[in-house]
């Protein structure tokens, strides 16, 4: 993204590019533990993982709070490329990160299949297939992802 444009894509495409989606599988998320909820205190087990856990998780953010800045900035450049050279409708260019999580995964069941594949270095067929079907769920669930797909209406002219 630091390269100048249209360096990431074609020239060709970059001139009528409209909407780019860049989707981040956030797997840092613990999604088991309820530290919070129980009334006695956490054994030692409990506090070093969630202490690890936060580690993982704020160093996540902060990688994807770079790539936001840097995505915005992507899109200025090219902006900026599609105008000097006199591209149609050179500014109209949507960039969007999108930001799937662990965390957003509701499903009781699904929530602790997950966490029974936290450490596996080796996953089977229908392991991947699970981990595949939940990824589109969420990505089709995902807000930020429906905005962008969703069919834009025409307005009707009278």
């Amino acid at each position: 993204m630091n390269r100048p444009p249209p360096a990431l894509i074609p020239a060709e495409v970059a001139r009528q590019l409209r909407r780019v989606v860049i989707i981040v599988a956030d797997a840092s998320m613990r999604v088991g533990g309820g530290m919070s909820k129980a009334a006695s205190g956490p054994d030692a087990p409990d506090t070093v993982t969630a202490s690890v856990d936060a580690m993982v998780d704020n160093a996540s953010r902060a990688s994807l709070d770079a790539l936001e800045q840097e995505t915005a900035l992507w899109r200025e450049r090219l902006v900026g490329w599609r105008c000097h050279i006199v591209a149609p409708s050179c500014s109209q260019l949507q960039v969007t990160v999108v930001r799937l999580s662990l965390s957003d995964v509701l499903a009781p069941e699904d929530r602790s299949r997950i966490l029974q594949l936290h450490n596996k270095l080796t996953l089977k067929a229908e392991e991947v297939d699970f981990l595949a079907s939940l990824g589109r769920h969420l990505l089709s669930a995902n807000p930020a992802y429906r905005r962008v797909i969703r069919p834009r209406r025409r307005r009707s002219r009278s």
